[in-house]
């Protein structure tokens, strides 16, 4: 595909939007099954290691073993990523490209899980690069000199910029799920190019009405929680796995759309 015919694909953004439920509720017996599998894997490893949403609250807390240490966290949230990636690998390759039926043999960690897991570590780094620089913003101390100044702040603020060239390049999730050979970073920049703007917004009304939906969503079970012990705690918890399941497909979706419209023409 010539340079120009790779600028001239456009994403369609309300019609891939909606085309992600719409997959989703095409495949919901699978996410069912997966989600059901996956949900139980996270509450059990979040009970264990005493990280459960749950928590959050002081007063659930006392029905559950909770653990603050920060290095417990960190360890617990890498597991857990880890197994993310597990999750849409069978996702995408049982429910969407029903590559295979649902096996339990499927669920075991593979090269692949792997290689989505350093795709995923690459976008963290750059949130991390962005909140790095955020700090040193909020630390530093005025200096007089103006020049200084501008220098400093344009310097920093480029950290910034870090996860929004991250996002440009999702659909390399896409491609290591599937196993497809991934295209360069130059075909992929040229091949992104007169969409990055409707990326942006698309990944950014994404992220705020999931986050809205799920902050709700857990102060709700926080509060059926509150009425009962550690069974109704549990289920609670896994509900909101379930949730995030939910939204781990949806995602999943997007950057498998995405991937489709602008590169399936090559």
């Amino acid at each position: 595909m010539t340079d120009e015919a790779k600028k001239s694909i456009k994403l369609p953004l309300l019609k891939i939007v909606f085309t992600c439920y719409g997959l989703f509720m095409d495949n919901f017996k699978s996410y069912a099954v997966l989600g059901s599998i996956f949900a139980l894997i996270f509450m059990l490893i979040n009970l264990i290691s005493g990280q459960s949403l749950m928590c959050l609250s002081d007063s659930i807390n006392k029905h559950i073993y909770c653990n603050n240490n920060l290095y417990y966290t960190l360890i617990t949230n890498i597991v857990l990523w880890f197994v993310f990636c597990v999750y849409v690998r069978n996702w995408i390759q049982d429910a969407i490209l029903k590559k295979r039926k649902f096996s339990f043999k499927n669920i075991v960690p593979n090269k692949t899980d792997l290689k989505a897991y350093g795709a995923v570590l690459v976008f963290f780094v750059s949130i991390a690069i962005a909140i790095t620089s955020g700090y040193f913003l909020y630390i530093r101390v005025p200096n007089p000199d103006w020049r200084i100044e501008i220098l400093y702040f344009s310097f920093v603020s480029i950290g910034f910029l870090a996860p929004i060239m991250a996002i440009q390049f999702m659909p390399y999730l896409s491609f290591i799920i599937e196993e497809k050979n991934l295209p360069s970073l130059k075909d992929m920049w040229k091949t992104i190019s007169g969409n990055r703007v409707f990326v942006f917004i698309s990944v950014f009304c994404s992220f705020i009405f999931n986050f809205l939906i799920l902050s709700a969503f857990l102060r709700y079970l926080i509060s059926m929680a509150l009425s009962g012990g550690f069974f109704v705690v549990v289920i609670t918890d896994f509900l909101y796995n379930m949730v995030l399941m939910l939204f781990a497909a949806i995602f999943m979706n997007y950057c498998y759309l995405q991937k489709n419209i602008l590169f399936e023409r090559n």
